[in-house]
């Protein structure tokens, strides 16, 4: 265990009780403490003086300081145009843009694993790639086609 600052000791109980009463003045000094006497504490007359000024100097500086008004600002949000309506064909967009990510990717994944198959099968490692390009250009060809089917309904 740690030694105290006070004497190396844990202080007991009284003596703790006897170092409270010295800080509140109401018991023996120990020595170690030094309350303020009461002739060294300023008199609130003082002290308001001393407030009383400050508030003075900080009004006149604020006073030489002017800032502008404050504007008028209108908070209000103009209203929108949109309406609220909840119309399936707001979406056919969205399904479209869908059907064309999946067709794009989903063609890829299947050119690829048909070369896979006929690569596993011949035991060769070179249809695996072609495959995957033709997928490529077959899901583009689609994704086109697909994108004049939507624009033109």
């Amino acid at each position: 265990m740690q030694d105290h600052e006070s004497g190396g000791h844990e202080p007991t109980e009284e003596e703790l009780e006897r170092r409270l009463q010295a800080l509140l003045g109401s018991g023996p000094d120990l020595g170690e403490v030094s309350l303020p006497k009461v002739s060294d504490i300023p008199p609130d007359d003082e002290v308001e003086t001393k407030f009383k000024a400050i508030s003075d100097r900080l009004d006149e500086a604020q006073a030489k300081r002017k800032l502008p008004d404050v504007p008028e600002w209108n908070y209000k949000r103009p209203k929108s145009n949109r309406g609220n309506s909840s119309d399936p064909s707001n979406y056919r967009g969205l399904g479209i843009g869908i059907s064309i990510g999946y067709t794009l990717v989903g063609c890829m994944v299947l050119g690829w694993g048909i070369g896979w198959l006929i690569d596993r099968q011949s035991g060769g490692n070179s249809y695996q790639a072609f495959m995957a390009l033709g997928g490529c250009i077959v899901g583009i060809g689609m994704a086109f086609w697909l994108m004049n089917r939507g624009g033109s309904q």
